[in-house]
């Protein structure tokens, strides 16, 4: 979910870039899971109660480019939808770290 260019960002920003790059890649995965919960919630609000049954299929397959055409097709605005999280997400981080370093 998370394109190199974002991960190079938030590695630069959360100042993680002097870790080892193994735990650059936890500290990553930890966040990308919980983006991907935060957009979990926020799909499942939009989402008609007539497709969360193919939703809770397709998201067990774990085929993410199913799952993202599917959301797509059912939710209009998914992508803004995905991108706020993300960056409300990038924020909070930032500011997380910010405060804990200064």
């Amino acid at each position: 979910m998370l394109t190199t260019n974002l991960k190079a960002d938030l590695i630069k920003e959360l100042g993680i870039d002097q870790l080892e790059p193994s735990k650059q890649e936890e500290v990553l995965t930890a966040m990308t899971e919980a983006v991907l919960k935060r957009l979990t919630i926020r799909v499942l609000e939009k989402l008609p109660e007539s497709d969360r049954a193919d939703f809770e299929k397709i998201s067990q397959s774990q085929d993410a480019e199913k799952m993202t055409n599917f959301l797509k097709d059912k939710i209009p605005d998914f992508e803004e939808i995905a991108a706020q999280e993300i960056a409300d997400f990038k924020k909070e981080m930032t500011e997380t770290v910010n405060k804990l370093i200064s």
